[in-house]
């Protein structure tokens, strides 16, 4: 009997071995299976990010690529000293950007401003438009027809005709002629014209009683209008958007600083809320290629966002 009881236990404890046994076999051939599978995973995860790398990584060389041909472009269009000083003398190319107007001398602004019509006028614009009497004189005959019709600023959605009027304001009240002439230089010119836009700027915002060879300047009353047009307007908004940005650009944040000089002479009869235009001139300058002035331009916009507290 004990023999037989012992075969008993022998056999139960036999059994309970090959259990064990079986058991750790098919854990031991699962774990392998698991570690199989789990490695072609992570075999599988890492083509597909070496794909995704490769994808990111391509898209960032096109990137640079094509930044880089922009920098050459814009660098292309950056005018020379040589350029400079044919546009607006040799005291042009000298003088620093500055942005404060009591740091200009008027007459240093008023040779550039000289400078830069006899460069016009020698580059025959006006004799192919049939355009008589010179560079200035015709700048003096666009400054009165534009004061004498103005654009509309409010109520221009009243109705499609008044958003018409404004869309053509300058064909309709220049002509033909005189709209060509500015695509032309502003097409022939791009070299040249950032250094214009600020010397036309400079002269805009001196004082009236210290100018003494280019007198007949827009009124305070025209360049607040005609900033109101371009920065508040459907209109307007569409003659800038048509242009190159750069001058876009650049337009857009000397309208800004124009608004600003009509807020300070109590001229914004209006009422346009600057800071909007503030941020968007921010943004534009930011991102435009090919500035000489951007820090200056940059410095400007950054007082203006603390002077109306931004």
């Amino acid at each position: 009997l004990y023999v037989d009881q012992g075969i008993i236990r022998m056999g139960r404890s036999a059994k309970v071995i090959v259990a064990v046994a079986l058991a750790a076999a098919v854990g031991f051939l699962a774990y392998l299976q698991i570690k199989d599978w789990h490695k072609k995973n992570i075999e599988e995860v890492v083509v597909r990010e070496k794909v995704t790398y490769q994808k990111e990584k391509e898209k960032l060389e096109q990137k640079i690529a094509e930044l880089q041909r922009e920098l050459s472009v814009a660098e292309g269009k950056s005018a020379s000293q040589e350029k400079l000083a044919d546009a607006f003398g040799t005291e042009g190319v000298k003088i620093h950007y500055r942005s404060s107007r009591e740091d200009q001398k008027i007459e240093d602004i008023e040779k550039q401003m000289a400078a830069f019509f006899a460069y016009i006028d020698g580059k025959k614009y006006l004799e192919a438009k049939n355009l008589k009497g010179g560079a200035y004189r015709q700048f003096q005959t666009v400054v009165e027809i534009l004061t004498e019709n103005p654009p509309i600023i409010t109520g221009e959605t009243d109705n499609i005709f008044r958003v018409l009027k404004n869309l053509a304001h300058f064909y309709s009240t220049l002509g033909k002629d005189r709209v060509n002439l500015t695509r032309d230089i502003l097409k022939n010119e791009e070299e040249i014209l950032e250094n214009a836009m600020r010397v036309f700027y400079l002269w805009s915002i001196m004082d009236r009683t210290d100018l003494k060879k280019f007198k007949n300047r827009p009124s305070d009353e025209m360049l607040y209008l005609y900033s109101s047009y371009f920065l508040h307007t459907i209109g307007g908004r569409g003659y800038i958007l048509r242009r190159d940005s750069k001058i876009r650009t650049l337009s857009y944040h000397y309208c800004v600083l124009l608004l600003d000089r009509a807020n300070t002479e109590k001229l914004n009869s209006s009422g346009i809320d600057i800071r909007p235009h503030i941020d968007m001139s921010l943004n534009n300058i930011k991102n435009q290629m090919g500035l000489a002035y951007r820090q200056a331009y940059l410095a400007e916009l950054d007082n203006l966002k603390r002077k109306y507290k931004m």
